[in-house]
């Protein structure tokens, strides 16, 4: 149960995230009226930050402890930081 708990978790809460950033990022499109240099480079960006996101969800890894603890085994710290650049330097 707690793998996936932790793997719906993960989902939600970054498809939430993704979702947040291209609905800003369409946003952005409208005021700039589809210019095409702004749709590019906010299509490439997005197209980034949700690969980012995925390999998130599929290489994060979680166990139980005897205590009925979430732990996270192993997260790449290279992708976390990637995670955090296009998440909290967008906001």
């Amino acid at each position: 149960m707690n793998k996936t708990q932790y793997t719906f978790n993960q989902v939600t809460g970054y498809t939430t995230l993704g979702s947040a950033s291209t609905l800003l990022m369409l946003r952005t499109i409208a005021v700039w009226h589809r210019a095409p240099l702004v749709t590019a480079s906010l299509a490439v960006a997005s197209l980034g930050q949700w690969g980012i996101l995925l390999h998130g969800i599929v290489t994060v890894r979680s166990r139980s402890d005897v205590s009925k603890t979430c732990l996270v085994d192993y997260a790449s710290p290279v992708f976390v930081k990637l995670i955090y650049l296009y998440s909290e330097s967008s906001a």
